[in-house]
């Protein structure tokens, strides 16, 4: 399951949004690959499954009317940044668990509360004000994994994000180069 039908699958309405998230590059992917087939129970996986796109979301909510230009024209003029990667840790729906990585970066929170001011109106805060940078490995029953809360494999770890991609709310993808300062 991808990112995108999930996010369109949670909503009861059908209504979609535009995504900007962080992409981790195919060749820092294979340490979660690895953490996934050893240690996530496939018997136990939820209605999405191991998450097949390997990310952070900045911002979620974009509405159809942004254009994909203006969120790059602003978006562009931040610099390169670095994700730290804490525990493995959960947070639950009603139906399933979550199971994933907590990231540390103050420059995607920056550009997270820089979005919501820029384009006001025109973003829908679908899991409210509070931004949690995360990285999602799966989503499994509830309670079923618990024991890989804690867990400290990728603590530490760093991976440079030299661009995001905004993925607009129907099924077009754009690259976009942090080129700034």
């Amino acid at each position: 399951m991808n990112f995108k039908k999930f996010l369109i699958c949670e909503r009861s309405d059908d209504v979609s949004y535009g995504c900007l998230m962080a992409d981790l590059k195919a060749s820092d992917r294979k340490k979660f690959k690895d953490f996934t087939d050893k240690h996530i129970d496939k018997s136990k996986l939820g209605e999405y499954g191991v998450e097949k796109e390997c990310h952070v979301t900045v911002l979620y909510g974009f509405h159809k009317t942004v254009a994909t230009d203006k969120i790059k024209e602003f978006v562009e003029t931040y610099g390169a940044c670095e994700l730290e990667l804490g525990k493995v840790s959960k947070f639950s729906t009603d139906k399933y668990d979550v199971i994933k990585i907590t990231v540390n970066t103050p420059s995607l929170k920056a550009i997270n509360k820089a979005c919501i001011k820029e384009f006001g109106k025109s973003v829908t805060l679908t899991h409210g004000t509070s931004y949690r940078a995360h990285l999602t490995l799966a989503y499994v029953e509830k309670g079923s994994h618990d024991h890989l809360i804690g867990d400290k494999n990728f603590e530490g770890d760093t991976f440079p994000i030299t661009e995001l991609t905004y993925s607009e709310a129907g099924d077009g993808k754009s690259k976009i180069q942090l080129k700034g300062e």
